[in-house]
């Protein structure tokens, strides 16, 4: 995913697998694994597979993961 893509991911309130798996840095297959496993709750919106933002920041909270501020503030930053 190129910088100014994720830029743009980061504006919107719900993220695609491949937009997780950049901020993370992790592949698509984690992050499926993650979802499966229940470790990041995610919706169906028109058939794919979405991550909220809220869910996105307590996951990460609950990790205690180390990530560019800006993924939680939603890139207003």
């Amino acid at each position: 995913m190129e910088p100014n893509d994720l830029l743009r991911a980061l504006r919107r309130p719900n993220y695609r697998v491949s937009e997780i798996a950049a901020l993370l840095d992790l592949n698509a297959a984690s992050v499926y694994r993650m979802l499966e496993r229940g470790d990041l709750r995610s919706a169906r919106v028109c058939g794919s597979l979405r991550v909220n933002r809220s869910a996105l920041a307590e996951y990460i909270t609950a990790k205690r993961l180390e990530v560019d501020p800006t993924v939680l503030d939603g890139g207003s930053r």
